[in-house]
């Protein structure tokens, strides 16, 4: 298989042009999609969103000192299974961008559609338990959402829970466990939903899809009494890792992380706070791993896993706290470290405290290289507040966590060969949201 690389250290795409396809499923007090679009390039960037399934169609510039928020009809969002042609493709003239999908208070990053010849592309999703029904509404729903990139794509889909889909007009009922094939063409939308969770279905098809993972309104843990919207774009397995680095999150007393294998035979070792937990798990089988608010962790597989980090609802925290429903976001590998990286905040929603967990390899470690640079202003990251990350009493990782204000910001290591990576988040009332930073990019 012939993979796309990059000579520069910056999100995916192509040179010329980038590409990117998802869509929204459904959420609680459903309210407008919208889009964030930031951008490294000195030159403005040309964009244009098409979304013929509604009739939409925009197009504008972005420049580096100035994001540009896209609402989007709330007609695009893929309110039930028989709802299709939902699909959003978004073009950009440079990779050197940032997308984010916005519905309400909850963000993901979109990943761009990966140059990736012959061979198949395999997806899971992700999400999380139900909540008990008497706490909830019942419907709530784990949800996959798969928008095809090209017509004619093949897909062989075989889903952890029965369930009912619509593809090409025909309602489908499916076992759980058994192989279903179908094709699918650009733009057209495949929604799954079950009130169980959905993690380890699997998705493989011919040509690349987008997939859209997470649930409705999901408690984290399941019992805590607050429910939020959960969403991440899932990577290809081939943009999966072996190594992975997390930190605790700013507030919160603890945190989950969820690691999803893609084979068979996978030796998930975590070390927390250089405590090693052994676990072989099959392909679609995850574990999940309750910490702490002290607790740093080292994830090390045989084989590629899916690594997302959740934050707890505000009742886990004590019932004093306002601040926080859960959310979800992608843990990157450490295959896609990188040593600059642009982001933003979710924006335009008053009320959010938003911070920056930034983890650097130790064999790059050197904190006076590290610069938030925000309105011009270049702000130093050499602090004391570095905890190492440790394996085996050997330091791998050193991680900070940093307040930020509402911006478009950009994180940078003066030393181009040195590596991190960065999770951005935030919490307000009854809400809270997570992302990383750059994109996933195959290297070669």
């Amino acid at each position: 298989m012939e993979l796309h690389s990059h000579t520069q250290p910056y999100p995916g795409g192509i040179s010329t042009k980038t590409n990117y396809y998802f869509g929204y499923f459904p959420k609680r007090n459903q309210q407008g999609p919208s889009l964030i679009i930031t951008t490294l390039e000195s030159q403005p960037v040309n964009y244009s969103i098409e979304a013929p399934g509604v009739r939409y169609y925009t197009s504008g510039n972005v420049t580096s000192d100035n994001e540009v928020i896209i609402n989007l009809p709330t007609t695009l969002i893929t309110l039930s299974h028989t709802d299709q042609d939902k699909g959003i493709h978004l073009m950009i003239s440079s990779d050197r961008v940032t997308v984010i999908g916005q519905n309400l208070a909850q963000t993901f990053l979109c990943l761009p559609i990966t140059n990736v010849c012959g061979g198949e592309f395999l997806y899971y999703g992700i999400s999380v338990p139900r909540a008990p029904f008497g706490e909830f509404n019942s419907n709530d729903s784990s949800s996959v959402l798969v928008v095809g990139t090209e017509d004619n794509t093949i897909m062989k889909l075989t889903v952890t829970q029965p369930v009912t889909i619509s593809v090409s007009n025909s309602t489908v009922d499916l076992t759980a466990g058994i192989q279903y094939s179908f094709v699918i063409n650009r733009l057209q939308t495949v929604l799954i939903r079950s009130v169980d969770d959905l993690t380890g279905t699997k998705i493989v098809t011919d040509k690349p899809v987008s997939v859209l993972s997470g649930h409705q309104c999901a408690s984290v843990p399941k019992n805590s009494g607050s429910c939020e919207y959960l969403i991440v774009q899932v990577p290809p397995t081939t943009l999966w890792g072996r190594v992975y680095y997390t930190a605790p999150l700013a507030t919160r007393r603890s945190y989950t992380i969820k690691v999803l294998a893609a084979y068979n035979s996978t030796v998930v070792d975590i070390y927390c706070n250089n405590t090693r937990e052994s676990y072989n798990i099959r392909e679609g089988e995850s574990v999940n791993k309750t910490l702490s608010l002290q607790e740093y962790c080292a994830i090390n597989s045989s084989k590629e896993v899916l690594v997302v980090q959740l934050s707890h609802g505000r009742q886990d925290d004590g019932v004093d706290n306002i601040y926080g429903d859960p959310m979800m976001t992608l843990v990157p590998a450490t295959n896609q470290y990188s040593s600059k990286f642009q982001f933003s905040t979710l924006q335009g929603r008053a009320g959010y405290t938003h911070y920056m967990n930034i983890i650097v390899l130790a064999q790059y470690y050197q904190s006076d290289t590290i610069y938030l640079i925000s309105g011009g202003v270049n702000r130093s990251l050499d602090t004391n507040q570095w905890v190492p990350i440790m394996v085996n009493n050997v330091t791998e990782a050193y991680s900070v966590q940093v307040m930020i204000s509402e911006v478009v910001a950009a994180i940078i290591q003066s030393n181009i060969q040195n590596l991190m990576s960065a999770i951005v988040y935030g919490f307000a009332n009854y809400h809270g949201y997570g992302d990383p930073v750059g994109n996933y990019t195959i290297t070669a």
